[in-house]
């Protein structure tokens, strides 16, 4: 399986969990990112980086962050050779 395999695999499975998390702003947010993340990327990467961490007020939300950020990063080219910014998801 390749890493992009396992992204959507955690991605759908974070949407499926997500419900008390839905109704946020910052989920809408996230939503809306996602919308967008593959034709836009340097706009996908600007907004993440620019969403305030606490904000993040359930696990849902970080791991739904931690997936577009990572997605983001992959699209612009910007390799990270840590798990820093999965962990969120992964944990």
């Amino acid at each position: 399986m390749k890493i992009k395999d396992i992204l959507l695999i955690i991605t759908a499975i974070t949407i499926v969990s997500c419900n008390d998390a839905r109704k946020s702003e910052t989920y809408r947010l996230l939503e809306d990112v996602d919308s967008y993340i593959e034709a836009r990327t340097d706009s996908a990467l600007a907004v993440l980086e620019g969403i305030d961490k606490s904000e993040l007020t359930s696990k849902e939300l970080e791991a739904k962050y931690a997936l577009l950020l990572s997605q983001a990063l992959d699209k612009n080219y910007i390799d990270r050779t840590d798990f820093e910014v999965l962990k969120p998801a992964i944990d």
